[in-house]
């Protein structure tokens, strides 16, 4: 087990924040928060959502295949979401496999569009087959004006006014939007505009998804500036602070039933493996990947396995 001097040690470096299926996640939580605020904010005029539904799917080669999104509309079809920051050939192979896959899984239509990034300027939305024609909207941020957004949003936050889900998404959304600024200058400005949200659970989890969303063009260094003055390193010290507090609390009330000083050690052991056993269970509830959770709490694989 690590000490906590260790972990907080560890937590100067900024990986454990990055999953390596980040855009999955971020569209999963995003999904929580918006729904249909969110499909509207990016421009896809559908009926309501009325559930999302698990984005794996299981091959008869038993190949795991996995899509950004997918959730069942209020007319009884599928919207499959992709999110791109290139357009290659290969890519629309792939979503026409998902979608086959998915088709002959649920029996029900399926339509899919693509999201692509600022740097995307036009895509192939069909490709023919032979017998088979297959057709996605595509959805360019770049024509999104995130220079006048941000000055909306900037505008609201100065006056302290209340965010809509749709202006949350769209928050989140930002740096991938054709903007006169840099990239990483656009993620700063989108995390200082976020901080003005009241709701703490709500801002520490947009501010965590726009650094998701986009990391894929900051280096280290700018990442590290973000989470900086973004101070988001203090939240997971906060988190630390408060399982290690009441791993020791735990730990002293056992030790006096015990009656014996070695009881009292061994129940702050336990009563602070077990708080970190809590941070574990929370962190795989959402989606987290096993190795970034041994990262971060010093738990092996099979007591992460064993929690599941």
């Amino acid at each position: 087990m690590k000490k906590k001097g260790d972990i907080l040690k560890e937590n100067k470096s900024t990986s454990y924040l990055i999953h390596r299926n980040n855009y999955d996640i971020v569209f999963k939580c995003i999904s929580e928060l918006f729904q249909d605020d969110f499909l509207h904010a990016i421009g896809i005029d559908v009926g309501h959502v009325v559930q999302m539904i698990p984005t794996n799917i299981i091959t008869v080669e038993t190949t795991d295949l996995e899509v950004d999104f997918l959730c069942l509309l209020d007319d009884d079809t599928y919207l499959h979401l992709e999110f791109q920051t290139t357009s290659k050939q290969e890519d629309l192979d792939r979503f026409m496999k998902y979608d086959a896959l998915l088709y002959d899984k649920y029996k029900k239509p399926v339509r899919t569009a693509v999201i692509y990034g600022a740097d995307v300027l036009s895509a192939k939305s069909e490709c023919n087959y032979g017998s088979i024609t297959y057709h996605v909207s595509n959805i360019f941020l770049n024509n999104y004006d995130g220079d006048m957004i941000t000055v909306e949003l900037m505008k609201k936050a100065e006056n302290e006014e209340e965010f809509s889900q749709e202006e949350l998404a769209k928050l989140i959304l930002l740096p991938l939007m054709k903007t006169s600024e840099s990239r990483s200058e656009r993620v700063i400005d989108s995390g200082q505009i976020a901080r003005k949200i009241k709701n703490e659970e709500i801002q520490n989890r947009i501010l965590a998804m726009i650094l998701a969303m986009s990391h894929k063009f900051l280096s280290d260094e700018q990442i590290d500036e973000f989470l900086e003055v973004m101070e988001m390193n203090k939240v997971f010290e906060a988190i630390e602070k408060k399982a290690w507090e009441k791993g020791i609390a735990k730990g002293i009330e056992q030790g006096i039933e015990q009656g014996i000083e070695k009881g009292i050690e061994q129940g702050i052991e336990k009563g602070l493996e077990k708080g970190i056993q809590g941070i574990a269970e929370k962190m795989l509830k959402e989606n987290v990947d096993i190795k970034t959770i041994k990262k971060f709490t010093g738990l092996s694989e099979e007591e992460i396995k064993n929690l599941q």
